[in-house]
Protein backbone atom coordinates (compact mmCIF):
# COMPACT_ATOMS: atom_id res chain seq x y z
CA UNK A 1 0.00 0.00 0.00
CA UNK A 2 2.28 3.11 -1.11
CA UNK A 3 0.43 6.61 -0.19
CA UNK A 4 1.59 9.93 -0.68
CA UNK A 5 2.22 11.70 2.48
CA UNK A 6 -0.23 14.30 2.48
CA UNK A 7 -3.02 11.41 1.88
CA UNK A 8 -1.39 9.38 4.82
CA UNK A 9 -2.01 12.42 6.93
CA UNK A 10 -5.53 13.61 5.84
CA UNK A 11 -6.57 9.79 7.17
CA UNK A 12 -4.94 10.23 9.84
CA UNK A 13 -6.76 13.29 10.52
CA UNK A 14 -10.10 12.26 9.47
CA UNK A 15 -9.50 8.82 11.46
CA UNK A 16 -8.65 10.92 14.84
CA UNK A 17 -12.03 12.89 14.17
CA UNK A 18 -13.94 9.85 13.49
CA UNK A 19 -13.01 6.98 15.42
CA UNK A 20 -10.52 8.49 18.19
CA UNK A 21 -7.37 7.23 16.80
CA UNK A 22 -5.23 7.83 13.80
CA UNK A 23 -4.15 4.40 12.87
CA UNK A 24 -8.03 3.06 12.46
CA UNK A 25 -8.17 3.43 8.53
CA UNK A 26 -4.81 1.50 8.32
CA UNK A 27 -6.82 -1.61 9.97
CA UNK A 28 -9.65 -1.04 7.66
CA UNK A 29 -7.70 -1.41 4.77
CA UNK A 30 -5.12 -3.84 5.93
CA UNK A 31 -7.20 -6.45 8.07
CA UNK A 32 -11.31 -5.67 6.54
CA UNK A 33 -13.79 -6.20 8.85
CA UNK A 34 -16.79 -8.60 9.25
CA UNK A 35 -20.05 -8.36 7.65
CA UNK A 36 -23.37 -10.26 8.68
CA UNK A 37 -24.85 -11.65 5.59
CA UNK A 38 -29.17 -10.74 5.93
CA UNK A 39 -32.25 -11.72 4.26
CA UNK A 40 -34.78 -9.85 3.28
CA UNK A 41 -38.10 -12.36 4.35
CA UNK A 42 -42.08 -11.25 5.04
CA UNK A 43 -42.74 -11.33 8.63
CA UNK A 44 -46.77 -11.41 9.31
CA UNK A 45 -48.01 -9.05 11.96
CA UNK A 46 -51.33 -9.60 13.28
CA UNK A 47 -53.91 -7.43 14.00
CA UNK A 48 -53.95 -5.36 17.23
CA UNK A 49 -57.91 -5.38 17.16
CA UNK A 50 -60.09 -8.69 16.50
CA UNK A 51 -61.18 -9.20 12.92
CA UNK A 52 -58.84 -6.92 11.23
CA UNK A 53 -56.97 -8.01 8.62
CA UNK A 54 -53.13 -9.10 9.85
CA UNK A 55 -50.03 -7.22 8.08
CA UNK A 56 -46.89 -8.05 6.53
CA UNK A 57 -43.74 -6.16 6.22
CA UNK A 58 -40.34 -6.79 5.09
CA UNK A 59 -37.67 -7.67 7.29
CA UNK A 60 -33.82 -8.44 7.57
CA UNK A 61 -33.08 -11.77 9.09
CA UNK A 62 -29.11 -12.91 9.17
CA UNK A 63 -28.75 -15.93 7.35
CA UNK A 64 -27.78 -19.31 9.96
CA UNK A 65 -25.69 -21.87 8.80
CA UNK A 66 -26.42 -25.88 9.18
CA UNK A 67 -25.30 -25.26 12.68
CA UNK A 68 -27.48 -22.76 13.31
CA UNK A 69 -24.43 -20.01 13.85
CA UNK A 70 -24.61 -16.43 11.75
CA UNK A 71 -22.84 -16.11 8.67
CA UNK A 72 -20.21 -13.10 7.84
CA UNK A 73 -18.11 -12.55 5.14
CA UNK A 74 -15.36 -10.53 5.51
CA UNK A 75 -14.25 -7.22 3.37
CA UNK A 76 -11.72 -5.11 2.92
CA UNK A 77 -11.73 -0.80 2.34
CA UNK A 78 -9.41 1.03 -0.51
CA UNK A 79 -8.28 3.50 0.88
CA UNK A 80 -10.71 5.71 -1.70
CA UNK A 81 -12.98 4.18 -0.14
CA UNK A 82 -12.19 4.74 3.61
CA UNK A 83 -11.75 8.27 2.35
CA UNK A 84 -14.93 8.07 1.74
CA UNK A 85 -16.54 6.28 4.18
CA UNK A 86 -14.64 8.47 7.30
CA UNK A 87 -15.75 11.50 5.60
CA UNK A 88 -19.80 10.29 5.56
CA UNK A 89 -19.03 9.48 9.18
CA UNK A 90 -17.95 12.89 9.66
CA UNK A 91 -20.67 14.58 8.07
CA UNK A 92 -23.28 12.79 10.33
CA UNK A 93 -21.17 13.18 13.56
CA UNK A 94 -21.45 16.83 12.80
CA UNK A 95 -25.16 16.56 11.93
CA UNK A 96 -25.61 14.68 15.26
CA UNK A 97 -23.54 17.40 17.68
CA UNK A 98 -25.61 19.97 16.13
CA UNK A 99 -29.09 18.51 16.94
CA UNK A 100 -27.72 17.52 20.73
CA UNK A 101 -26.65 21.43 20.72
CA UNK A 102 -30.31 22.27 19.83
CA UNK A 103 -31.78 20.04 22.24
CA UNK A 104 -29.18 21.02 25.07
CA UNK A 105 -30.60 25.49 24.12
CA UNK A 106 -34.14 24.19 24.01
CA UNK A 107 -33.76 22.22 27.69
CA UNK A 108 -31.91 25.24 28.82
CA UNK A 109 -34.18 27.76 27.46
CA UNK A 110 -37.32 25.75 29.20
CA UNK A 111 -35.17 26.05 32.90
CA UNK A 112 -34.65 29.65 32.48
CA UNK A 113 -38.90 29.63 31.70
CA UNK A 114 -39.51 27.45 34.72
CA UNK A 115 -37.58 29.42 36.73
CA UNK A 116 -39.58 32.82 36.03
CA UNK A 117 -42.60 31.61 36.11
CA UNK A 118 -41.88 30.02 39.52
CA UNK A 119 -40.01 33.50 40.20
CA UNK A 120 -43.11 35.52 39.79
CA UNK A 121 -44.96 32.77 40.85
CA UNK A 122 -43.43 33.08 44.52
CA UNK A 123 -43.18 36.87 44.05
CA UNK A 124 -47.19 37.33 43.74
CA UNK A 125 -48.08 34.98 46.55
CA UNK A 126 -45.96 37.29 49.29
CA UNK A 127 -45.91 35.93 52.69
CA UNK A 128 -48.44 34.41 55.57
CA UNK A 129 -46.23 36.04 58.28
CA UNK A 130 -47.64 39.90 58.96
Amino acid sequence: MEINRLTRVALNHLSKEVFGTESRWQKLVDKGYSELITEEVNETVPAEKEGDESTTRKIRVPVLNKFGAKQFVKKYHTVESVMEFMQAQQKQLAELKAKFLAMQEEQKKKKEEAELVNQIHNAGAGSIKS
